[in-house]
């Protein structure tokens, strides 16, 4: 059996391009502290560490991130102690 023809002509191509964008990216991100949860003495100061895409900064699953060696994750501080001074 002879195999299809596409009438004639140059040969056609055995492999093309695909995949021509970059894999997407995921980071860590720690925004910053917020206010002494306290108005005097000891406190806490809270902030958000989340995972974002690289490209479009959206925030998504932190499984996205579980992988990636940034030292957030190595010691996520989602608290700071604080201290404004005795009441």
């Amino acid at each position: 059996a002879r195999p299809a023809s596409d009438g004639g002509g140059a040969k056609p191509a055995v492999s093309v391009d695909c995949n021509q964008f970059a894999c997407e990216k995921y980071e860590w991100y720690a925004g910053e502290f917020g206010r002494c949860s306290e108005p005097c003495d000891p406190g806490v100061r809270e902030r958000d560490v989340v995972c974002r895409s690289t490209t479009t900064q959206a925030y998504v699953a932190d499984s996205f991130c579980l992988s990636q060696t940034n030292p957030v994750l190595a010691a996520p501080v989602y608290f700071e102690d604080c201290d404004l001074g005795p009441c």
